[in-house]
């Protein structure tokens, strides 16, 4: 029998990710019959800023929240560069209800929807305070 090397693996890997790839998407959504959802874009520090002091949805399995875009702050790692990429989004819950943290889709009609992880942050004095970390500059 021969010994498995790293070298089989990726071979055998790299075939079974052909054959995944080879079965049209559309068809193993109907065959499953999930939903199909719309492509998420990946979320940019100016798509956001279009959208700063507005009122947008957060939703996740457990319901749907409303929350304010706040502030949107600089990595300061990555302030020179990767601005659009690297950011921190700031929101507060205008909801009386506490969001746990957890992935949330966020958007608006002026806002495509995107999956961000949200957190909430600070002492919790006014409205629950929220944030989104974005860090693509890896």
């Amino acid at each position: 029998m021969p010994d498995l090397t790293r070298r089989s693996a990726i071979t055998l890997g790299g075939a079974a990710a052909l054959v995944v790839i080879a079965v049209p998407a559309e068809a193993a959504t109907a065959r499953s019959g999930a939903r199909r959802f719309k492509p998420t874009p990946f979320p940019l520090r100016s798509s956001f800023a279009r959208a700063l002091g507005t009122i947008l949805t957060a939703a996740n399995a457990s319901g749907s929240h409303r929350i304010k875009l706040v502030d949107i702050r600089d990595l300061s790692a990555s302030a020179s560069r990767n601005r659009d990429h690297c950011f921190n989004l700031i929101f507060d819950a205008m909801d009386s209800a506490q969001l746990p943290e957890g992935t949330y889709r966020v958007g608006s009609p002026r806002l495509a929807s995107t999956l961000l992880f949200i957190s909430p942050i600070g002492i919790q004095q006014g409205p629950q305070r929220l944030q989104a970390l974005v860090n693509r500059s890896v």
